[in-house]
């Protein structure tokens, strides 16, 4: 290997995820306390596949008014009434709008006299009032992560301002502002640099364990390429000892510079910082690098340097509670990402801090496509740290928003992912329809940037939102995505179950087979099975029309466990080769563990239709012929 940066040495990680599989899915020891505190599976009955997909092309909904999105069955609302040439929108993919409860929530607006952050309802959506101050920047604004009322910034307006170029800490229930670090110390004075105050800097990172990470932006004041980062501790005003960054000076055991432009961010665990792929303990010292890619910076000196490839990024946690960093990478990554077969390239890549672990989670390694242009990840739920919400934009293709033609896989798409090395997850989760960078009829609302979705979700992991051009219609909302009538926290003994999308089988004549009548139950809207079965094999369908969306929902049980076993839907009187929705009983599209004998597996009703259908269970990998089938009928 060429002489370049001191990369981590790689450590194996000691843990191995157990699976338990049974009737009853349930904790029977408690979770460490570095492990994420909720286990929710927020991708439970959403859709999985890797299909192409049409984006239909839809009317626009009035403001609080809700649509289901056509080709994942999620419920959307449109949170905000942009006027035309405006732009109301969310703060950044890194940043939290919400504040600690939900109950308040933060959005941007570009309206000519009144632009700036303005305060809503965080469950409403309804609107309270503008916020009195100008920060630093429009991301730069940060909610304490436990305390509700309080919110962090730098203070650019007013100059005559005490705390004018101060971190400040502001309630927002009483107006009250109060210093919460002095900055000087470590830039001087903003009334001494022309009114230059610290900011955040490019791809900013909101709060981590209490910090944030800051630049004083001395190349505004100097017109060098250099500069220094540092973080704060919001609560006690500490400030680390500062870090230059600068293209010309290398950094720790690093041998090229850094970025004058983007800031140290600390890490959720608390003992770690990441600084350009780079990471330093809490204290600002140098540990280790981790992968990535670098590339040639012309700075504003003239000279060109090397320095790390800046993606857009989010710093989070794995599953296992490990601080981790989440990208997308366009270019190989120069140890490989650990041989991975695209060299790390991915929409979705996550690098363990601690172990140096590297894994592609969404990319041509794993079965995805390259990354499409205009993605942005995002992990600033602090309940839920190892879900990752990713939007793709894809430039270049708008002309599949109207010609009925399935899109490139992740063409203007919301994700969501659950970041588990070993056993990722991702589901889909709606449309965008935004044009971005790209849009035309951007002028009123000043940036055509305004448009990207920047999605983010929310503390609770209930909601996701996004910013939507919607066409390029001359206007930006922020729109929500209700995942709480999907998984509402509660316990549950049913297997986690993505469901896949698969062509509809034509009618044939009826094949024979053991079968059970159903009926229906009015008092539950449920069809459920009326009669006893053999001991062998056992299938429920149950139908839950109520349930927004429509779920159909297989319990089932099996005296011959195999990992190959599978449950199909299927049009009544198909042959058994031929279904239009199938799952392993293990709940998932993947052939793993040792076989599950009884459980649930649930099925969006939204891709089977109405009529007449069947559940068949296959074991032992044998799909020539259903050991058990069970008809029902979805009204």
């Amino acid at each position: 290997m060429s002489k370049r940066a001191r990369r981590h040495p790689r450590l194996r990680p000691q843990h191995r995820r157990l699976r338990v599989f049974s009737v009853s899915f349930a904790l029977c020891a408690p979770l460490l306390a570095s492990l994420p505190v909720h286990a929710q599976d927020w991708c439970r009955g959403m859709v999985n596949d890797r299909d192409s997909r049409v984006v239909k092309r839809l009317e626009r909904p009035a403001a609080r008014a809700s649509y289901t999105d056509p080709a994942f069955g999620t419920r959307v609302t449109r949170v905000t009434d942009a006027p035309k040439g405006s732009a109301r929108r969310t703060l950044y993919s890194t940043v939290q709008p919400w504040n600690a409860d939900e109950s308040k929530l933060v959005l941007y607006h570009t309206d000519p006299g009144n632009s700036g952050h303005h305060l809503y309802d965080g469950k409403t959506y309804d609107y309270i009032r503008p916020l009195e101050f100008l920060a630093s920047d429009i991301e730069e604004i940060y909610w304490d992560d436990t305390d509700p009322s309080t919110m962090y910034f730098v203070l650019v307006r007013p100059r005559i301002d005490p705390l004018f170029g101060k971190l400040v800490k502001y309630n927002v229930d009483t107006g009250k502002r109060s210093l919460a670090a002095d900055l000087d110390p470590i830039c001087g004075k903003a009334a001494d640099r022309g009114g230059v105050t610290a900011k955040g800097g490019n791809d900013v990172q909101g709060m981590a364990a209490g910090k944030i990470g800051l630049r004083c932006d001395n190349p505004s004041v100097t017109g060098r390429p250099s500069d220094v980062t540092f973080t704060v501790d919001v609560r006690t005003g500490k400030i680390s000892a500062p870090v230059t960054i600068d293209p010309s000076q290398p950094q720790g055991g690093n041998d090229f510079g850094f970025l004058p432009n983007i800031a140290a961010s600390p890490m959720h665990g608390g003992q770690r910082v990441l600084l350009q792929g780079s990471v330093f303990d809490e204290n600002m010292n140098f540990l280790y690098a981790l992968d990535g890619s670098l590339e040639r910076y012309r700075a504003s000196s003239g000279g060109t340097y090397t320095v790390p490839k800046a993606e857009h990024a989010s710093i989070g946690r794995l599953s296992d509670g490990r601080d981790a960093l989440f990208s997308s990478r366009y270019d190989v990554m120069q140890n490989g990402c650990e041989a991975d077969a695209d060299g790390g390239q991915g929409a979705l890549v996550a690098q363990d801090a601690e172990s140096g672990a590297c894994r592609v989670l969404i990319g041509k390694s794993t079965g995805w496509n390259y990354p499409l242009s205009g993605v942005h990840v995002s992990t600033v739920s602090n309940r839920n740290l190892d879900w990752v919400t990713m939007t793709s934009i894809g430039y270049g293709y708008f002309e599949f928003f109207g010609n009925g033609r399935p899109a490139p896989l992740m063409f203007s798409e919301l994700t969501l992912t659950k970041a588990d090395l070993e056993d990722p997850t991702t589901c889909r989760v709606a449309h965008t329809r935004s044009h971005g960078k790209a849009a035309v009829r951007a002028g009123g609302y000043g940036q055509a940037y305004f448009g990207e979705p920047h999605a983010v979700m929310s503390p609770s992991g209930s909601r996701l939102l996004f910013n939507s051009d919607w066409y390029d219609s001359g206007s930006v909302d922020t729109y929500a995505v209700d995942l709480g009538t999907r998984a509402s926290g509660a316990s549950t003994t049913r297997a986690s179950a993505p469901v896949r999308v698969a062509r509809a089988a034509p009618n044939v004549s009826s094949v024979g087979g053991t079968s059970a009548a159903v009926s229906v139950d009015a008092n539950t809207s449920a069809i459920v099975r009326s009669d006893a079965v053999g001991s062998d094999y056992r299938l429920t369908p149950r139908v839950r029309i109520e349930e927004s969306p429509p779920r159909v929902y297989v319990d089932f049980a099996t005296a011959e466990i195999s990992a190959a076993d599978r449950v199909t839907i299927a049009p009544a009187g198909s042959p058994d080769e031929q279904w239009k929705m199938w799952l392993y009983t293990n709940g998932t599209q993947a052939l793993r563990g040792a076989g599950v004998g009884t459980g649930t597996l649930d099925f969006l009703q939204l891709y089977l239709g109405s009529g007449a259908f069947e559940a068949r269970l296959f074991t032992g990998g044998d799909l020539d012929r259903a050991v058990h089938r069970v008809p029902f009928t979805i009204p």
